[in-house]
C-alpha cells in the first residue's frame, strides 16, 4: 500500500403497439375496400460517423441523429450513432465519413472491451460479433452472459447505452489558478491520512475482519454485483460511514435495492448547485476479495470525507461508491444520466479505480487519463500535477488518453461532464509492468 502522503491528492477537487384490426362484419353486403399494408418500419444501424474537427461535429449535429458515445481510436476522434437510410443519406450529404458496423440495432447489446493492464488480449471473437477493434477498444456485439464471461478474463466492460448523449460539454471548472501555493492549512489535511485507517477499511471490505452494519458484525464475502446479501451489505456498510460523517446519504437504486449506488452528500454554502465528485465502483469480480479493484476507490474517498467534512466548503462535495461497474458501468451511468436529465452543475469527478497497488522498491506513478475531446478534463489533470509538485508529495503523476474507457469516469465523459480516471501504475497502463 501506498504511504502516508500517497493518496493526499484526495484533497483536489477544485457526471431510458395496439393493433387494431377492423374486417368487415360477416353478411355485410359488399366487400370491403382494402387496406393498404403499412411500410415496414427503417432500419436503423449502428454506424461509426468520424469526427475530426469542431466543424465535424457541427456537421453531425445538424443531421439530427442520435450519439451514443464520443470514442478515440487509431484513426482519430469518432462517434458511435444510430442511422436509418436517410439518415446514412444525410451523414453523406453532411460530407461526414461513416462506416455501417451492424445494419440492424433492433434488439442488440453491444459492450466496448478494453484489454486489462498487463494481462494477455483476449479473443475477443469467442466472446461475441467484434463489430470494430483497434489499439484503444473493440466493440462486440454480445449477451450479458458472454460479457460476464469476457470480464471474468480480465477485461474492463462498457455497455453501449442507446439513448442519445450531448456532444458538448455540459459544465466545465471554473478558473484554474496557474499557480499552485502551498497552504498550511491543506498540509494538515494531508497529514490526517494514515496508512492505519487506509488498512483498516480495506480489511473489512475485502472480507478479512467482519464490519458493523445494521447494527451487527457481518463479514463480506463478496462485492459482485449480483450477490444479493452480500452487496447490500457492503453498500450499507458503506453508506453508514458516510452518515457517521453527518453527509445526506443517498442509496441511488438503479436495478435493485441491494445493489444501489451510494452516495454521500455535503452541501456548499456558498453555491451548493456546482457540485464536485470523489470516489469510484465498489464492486468487485466473482473470486477476487477486490481489494486493489475497487475498495481502494470508495475507500480513499471515504478518507476524503472524513477529512474534509471538518471544513466549511462553497461548493457541494458528493463522496460516491458505484455499483454495476464489472458488468459495463451500469451504475454510474444510469447516475450520470440521471444528472444530465436533471440539469446538475457537475463540474468534476475525480474516479479513483485500482489505486492500491504500488509496493515498496516500485515506482509511485499515478496514471491520470483525461478526454482529449474535452479540455477541461486535460487542465484537472494538470492542476493534479501542480498540486503534487506544490506539496511535494510522493507520485509521480503521468498523463494520458491511452486505454481511458473502462471505468465509471466514462459515464460522465458521455454525459458532457469534466471527470479524471486515476489509476495506480502508467507502466501497467502501458502494458510492460
Amino acid at each position: 500500500m501506498r504511504q502516508q502522503r500517497t493518496l493526499s491528492w484526495l484533497t483536489v477537487i477544485a457526471t431510458v403497439v395496439v393493433m387494431v384490426t377492423l374486417t368487415a362484419p360477416i353478411g355485410m353486403a359488399g366487400a370491403a375496400p382494402a387496406e393498404a399494408e403499412p411500410s415496414p418500419p427503417e432500419r436503423t444501424a449502428l454506424v461509426q460517423v468520424f469526427v475530426a474537427t469542431t466543424d465535424d461535429l457541427a456537421r453531425f449535429e445538424q443531421t439530427g441523429l442520435p450519439a451514443y458515445t464520443r470514442l478515440e481510436g487509431w484513426a482519430g476522434s469518432y462517434l458511435l450513432a444510430g442511422a436509418t437510410p436517410a439518415g446514412l443519406e444525410a451523414l453523406a450529404a453532411a460530407g461526414l465519413s461513416a462506416r455501417v458496423l451492424d445494419p440492424e440495432m433492433a434488439a442488440a447489446t453491444y459492450y466496448l472491451a478494453y484489454p486489462a493492464p498487463n494481462r494477455p488480449r483476449p479473443d475477443w471473437r469467442a466472446y461475441g460479433d467484434l463489430l470494430l477493434a483497434d489499439e484503444e477498444q473493440a466493440l462486440l456485439r454480445t449477451t450479458p452472459q458472454d460479457a460476464e464471461r469476457l470480464s471474468l478474463a480480465g477485461a474492463e466492460l462498457r455497455l453501449l447505452t442507446l439513448d442519445p448523449k450531448p456532444l458538448r460539454p455540459t459544465a466545465a471548472p471554473g478558473v484554474i489558478p496557474a499557480v499552485i501555493q502551498p497552504d498550511p492549512l491543506i498540509e494538515a489535511m494531508i497529514d490526517q491520512v494514515t496508512t492505519e485507517d487506509i488498512y483498516g477499511y480495506l480489511r473489512g471490505f475485502a472480507g478479512e475482519q467482519p464490519v458493523w452494519v445494521e447494527g451487527a458484525w457481518y463479514t463480506i464475502t463478496t462485492r459482485q454485483t449480483n450477490s444479493g446479501t452480500p452487496i447490500y451489505k457492503a453498500t450499507h456498510y458503506l453508506g453508514e460511514r458516510y452518515a457517521a460523517q453527518s453527509l445526506g446519504v443517498e442509496y441511488h437504486v438503479w436495478n435493485n435495492a441491494n445493489n444501489p449506488n451510494v452516495i454521500g452528500q455535503y452541501t456548499g454554502l456558498v453555491n451548493p448547485d456546482d457540485i464536485y465528485l470523489i470516489g469510484g465502483h465498489l464492486d468487485d469480480v466473482t473470486g477476487t476479495p477486490g481489494a486493489d479493484d475497487n475498495a481502494s476507490g470508495p475507500i480513499a474517498g471515504l478518507i476524503a470525507a472524513e477529512i474534509m467534512t471538518q471544513f466549511q466548503w462553497g461548493c457541494t462535495l458528493r463522496f460516491v461508491g458505484w455499483t454495476g461497474e464489472e458488468q459495463g458501468l451500469n451504475g454510474s451511468d444510469a447516475y450520470a444520466h440521471r444528472s444530465w436529465q436533471q440539469g446538475e452543475n457537475i463540474l468534476g469527478y475525480l474516479n479513483l479505480d485500482m489505486i492500491a497497488w504500488n509496493t515498496a522498491g516500485t515506482s509511485p506513478e499515478i496514471y491520470l487519463a483525461y478526454n482529449a475531446s474535452m479540455p477541461s478534463t486535460l487542465a484537472l489533470a494538470q492542476l493534479f500535477d501542480d498540486v503534487v509538485d506544490a506539496y511535494d508529495i510522493d507520485l509521480v503523476p503521468v498523463l494520458g488518453t491511452s486505454l481511458s474507457g473502462g471505468s465509471d469516469h466514462s459515464s460522465f465523459w458521455d454525459h458532457g461532464y469534466a471527470a479524471l480516471f486515476f489509476f495506480e501504475s502508467a507502466t501497467c497502463r502501458a502494458g510492460s509492468c
